[in-house]
């Protein structure tokens, strides 16, 4: 019997809902499926056989038992060493999974110098469909004998031959979240006895600072980033990423010159990663600097995504500069170019909510704004036909808002000395005592 070209490996617990959903996926493209259970409970198992004896190959499925440990690197091992497929594709009970008769084919295809592939992950999507949450996996690797790594956020270790990215359109990986479940308690108990065990590993402490950031626990992320911020030899994109995310958390406490402090020194290290131009943007707006903040949304949105094997949010790199320079344009005065950026980062992200906070608001100035100049152009076409009076008396009749118009407030200012000066030239035409006699109408009513 020929060894299979490709074996699916899964560790799971408590996940009987989702295995008709996922399996269905990909099943017929792979040779082999191994399930390496982690304590169900609910027939998660049973499960399983039942879906691969309805499709007509029992055979095909190879279960295995992991007693927990809380290590997830340790789990996927006991799966890979019960597969024996030429390479191993893997994913999560929650996933589906598109184009595995493609990466089959890849795979059939690859020179032995070729280790793995790493594929897409879109692993939150909001309810517009954007994927707010994104990254690249490792998910079909060489059986030569490479190793899991990490108790948690584990991946394989990839030290020789090639690697290849997969693009997104030939195959993906979506997640389905349930938001029922509650894994951070978890997940930081695991990460908290690992760093006990690591202290001097910053990918630990930057795990932590995330797993207390989805808590909203925000002073101790911010004391765990800055932490990792502490420790040598990591990346540029990372620390980039990690001081993004402190000064967000700095500025949630409000300490926006500190989380400036932050954005600079990460400017100085990598000047391209968009990230810190947003953070600047939200900053100089904060302080009353709407040009400034302008300027680097803008050079945020032109940086746009940056290309990393980093979890990113794409939408942070179209809407959300979109939504800042509305923002700016609009504190500067600048309305109709504050609407027109507020729209289209509206087209990207109907439902964005820092662009939903303006509109209103944004429409409503317009609105006054608008009706201030038809009010100031109506009384402009009466000074100019003469009708002095007849102005200063429109500019009186104006609404509260048009009244604070700094235009407006200057022209009626203008007007007073106009009349002034005819106060001490009394009229003597007919027109003249006319205006004199609307203006008086006007303000007895």
């Amino acid at each position: 019997m020929s060894r299979p070209l490709l074996t699916m490996t899964l560790i799971g617990r408590d996940e009987k809902h989702q295995i008709e959903r996922c399996f269905s996926s990909w099943w017929d493209a792979v040779d082999e499926v191994v399930y390496v259970d982690t304590g169900s409970r609910d027939g998660t198992v049973a499960e399983a056989k039942r879906f691969a004896k309805e499709r007509g190959q029992p055979e095909k499925l190879k279960v295995g038992k992991f007693q927990w440990c809380d290590d997830f690197a340790a789990a996927r091992q006991v799966a890979d060493d019960l597969a024996t497929g030429e390479f191993f594709i893997w994913c999560d009970l929650d996933d589906t999974v598109t184009g595995v008769d493609q990466l089959r084919q890849m795979c059939a295809n690859a020179g032995q110098e070729v280790a793995a592939f790493f594929c897409h992950y879109r692993y939150a999507i909001d309810e517009d469909g954007n994927t707010i949450s994104e990254l690249w996996r490792e998910r079909v690797v060489r059986n030569d004998g490479t190793q899991w790594t990490g108790r948690l956020h584990e991946h394989k270790l990839i030290t020789r031959g090639h690697v290849i990215q997969v693009d997104p359109n030939t195959a993906d990986w979506i997640h389905h979240r349930d938001h029922t479940l509650r894994t951070g308690e978890r997940n930081l108990r695991v990460l908290q006895a690992w760093d006990k065990d690591e202290p001097d590993n910053p990918r630990i402490i930057q795990s932590i600072a995330m797993e207390y950031l989805g808590m909203e626990r925000h002073q101790e992320a911010a004391d765990m980033f800055q932490r990792y911020l502490t420790m040598p030899g990591e990346p540029p994109d990372r620390r980039a990423q990690a001081a993004r995310h402190l000064s967000v958390m700095l500025m949630l406490q409000n300490r926006v010159f500190d989380a400036r402090g932050v954005a600079m020194q990460s400017l100085q290290e990598l000047w391209g990663w968009a990230d810190t131009h947003l953070t600047l943007a939200e900053v100089a707006q904060t302080i009353g600097r709407p040009d400034e903040g302008f300027v680097h949304a803008k050079q945020a949105f032109e940086l746009g995504k940056p290309n990393s094997l980093l979890i990113l949010n794409p939408v942070q790199y179209t809407a959300h500069p979109l939504a800042l320079m509305a923002l700016c344009l609009g504190q500067m005065g600048r309305l109709d170019e504050a609407v027109e950026k507020l729209d289209e980062c509206l087209r990207i992200a109907p439902h964005y909510a820092l662009a939903l906070q303006q509109q209103g608001p944004l429409l409503s100035q317009l609105r006054k704004n608008r009706a201030a100049l038809a009010w100031l152009a109506s009384a402009e076409t009466l000074v100019e036909a003469g009708e002095v009076v007849k102005a200063r008396a429109l500019l009186d009749l104006a609404p509260w808002y048009v009244m604070q118009d700094e235009r407006l407030i200057r022209r009626r200012g203008d007007l007073f000395r106009l009349i002034g000066d005819r106060q001490h030239n009394p009229p003597v035409s007919a027109e003249d005592a006319d205006a004199s006699a609307f203006a008086e109408r006007l303000a007895a009513a």
